[in-house]
């Protein structure tokens, strides 16, 4: 992965009147008045991540597997601008239950949401006695607060491995709103941070609505099994009649279902409680291929993945189109993979994007891609002229070289991007990135940049 340091901004004013930057003695052409952003490269962000994890029987060497390359992760949180965020870390089974009915495939012990340390049998995994998630908050004097001893990757391997002994009907999305409902987990979502939910699963959402009888041991729903969370939770163009299998296209979430809750509702969940401060990923195995089969005279989901020795998947559609929904925020990666290594980098990209913004707030002249003081826009026909000034952290000041003139890190480079920039709040929708080494410290120090912007009236010239 290509370690990109993206911009956060503090300040933007129109003309340099109001913010003092450094002086930078790079020529500007003719064109108009100058707009400046000032980016802190050493700001604190807070991350509150949930894991929700599979514990049904065939989970084990998944979630081996994600203690296994969880270091990928908290790697790239600590080559954030600032290092290691403030993290909170929980954990929660997909383990809901089915009551009010019965049922042989779910033990009698459900976790309800409820935050898990490690498989049942008690073990602490060496945090504090009585806390239910970890803690490693940076605090004011830079040094750090933690519930926990040892590693960090240590400690969230032994907490993420829940075993094996949960509901066979997973309850992914529900689990996950019943654990960031108030009062269940608290101190766990803190007001000014980001939310980060990541599903492990290799079977899809099976969340009902509540008072429904999705669970009912009623024939004329079907089996009491899987299918009936697959008949009931998704609509495709083909019939999903046990009778009818085969090949299934245009698969999604079934939101009028009377029986399964709605996919849509828990997406309003997390944008009521954290509006756009939402990332979301899952590894799972995707919604793809989607075939129904009998096997044994049973009616069942054919694998669309397989993996690593006996690992296989039946198709996502609810928990994909749960993740779609959240677009740019959001990423699907496979549970089939032998090493989980891409997967954990692709959510720690995710993660870096979103809250590392690096979007220029104001109107960006539009330059001719052929005009030898332009630097061009990756995805537009147009460049732009800026600087970018890595400025402090005990150093002089660093006028950066633009990464498309072919310079080595670090470089900048100015990239179109709609979605992480949106018009509203970003009119040019550019965004600046900085390639960087990976062993560059950005402790302290700032980034300013500064772009020329369209004036009104006739372009000025320069003698």
């Amino acid at each position: 992965m290509r370690p990109v340091t993206r911009l956060l901004p503090l300040c933007t004013v129109l003309g340099l009147s109001a913010c003092t930057p450094h002086e930078v003695h790079t020529p500007i052409p003719a064109g108009g008045g100058e707009i400046f952003n000032r980016f802190d490269q050493d700001r604190e962000v807070a991350l509150d991540i949930l894991f929700v994890i599979d514990d049904s029987g065939s989970m084990e060497d998944e979630q081996a597997s994600l203690a296994a390359r969880f270091s990928e992760l908290s790697r790239a949180l600590e080559a954030l601008p600032g290092g290691l965020p403030s993290v909170h870390i929980g954990v929660v089974s997909s383990s809901v239950g089915t009551e009010p009915f019965s049922s042989s495939s779910c033990p009698a012990q459900n976790d309800d949401g409820r935050f898990r340390v490690g498989a049942r049998s008690g073990a602490s995994c060496r945090l504090d006695s009585g806390s239910r998630f970890l803690v490693d908050e940076r605090l004011a004097d830079g040094t750090r607060k933690r519930n926990y001893q040892g590693p960090l990757d240590q400690v969230f391997a032994c907490i993420a491995r829940l075993g094996t002994q949960g509901c066979q009907f997973e309850q992914h999305l529900e689990a996950m709103k019943r654990a960031l409902s108030p009062g269940l987990n608290p101190d766990f979502l803190r007001p000014d941070s980001y939310l980060v939910v990541v599903v492990l699963a290799d079977e899809d959402d099976c969340s009902a609505r509540v008072g429904a009888g999705l669970f009912a041991p009623d024939p004329a729903l079907g089996g009491l099994d899987s299918y009936r969370c697959f008949e009931h939770g998704v609509v495709c163009s083909e019939s999903l009649s046990r009778q009818n299998p085969g090949v299934k296209t245009g698969c999604r979430s079934n939101e009028s279902s009377p029986l399964s809750a709605s996919v849509q509702g828990y997406v309003d969940f997390l944008r009521g409680l954290k509006g756009d401060r939402v990332i979301t990923a899952a590894i799972v195995g995707g919604a793809a291929g989607v075939r129904s089969q009998v096997v044994d005279g049973n009616t069942d989901l054919a694998s669309v993945c397989t993996g690593n020795g006996q690992r296989t998947a039946r198709p996502s559609v609810r928990l994909a189109q749960f993740i779609g929904a959240f677009q740019d925020a959001g990423v699907v990666t496979s549970i089939c993979a032998d090493d989980f290594t891409p997967a954990l980098r692709a959510i720690a990209d995710v993660i870096t994007r979103k809250v590392a913004s690096p979007c220029v707030k104001g109107e960006v002249l539009q330059l001719p891609p052929d005009d030898p003081v332009a630097t061009p826009v990756e995805g537009a026909a147009y460049g732009v002229w800026c600087t970018v000034t890595d400025v402090g952290a005990g150093r002089a000041d660093d006028t950066l070289p633009a990464c498309a003139d072919g310079a080595g890190r670090p470089c900048w480079r100015a990239v179109l991007d709609p979605v992480e920039c949106p018009a509203a709040t970003s009119p040019a929708q550019l965004e600046i990135q900085i390639d960087r080494e990976p062993t560059q410290s950005v402790v302290g120090l700032e980034s300013q940049v500064r772009c020329l912007t369209p004036l009104p009236g006739p372009r000025p010239t320069v003698n």
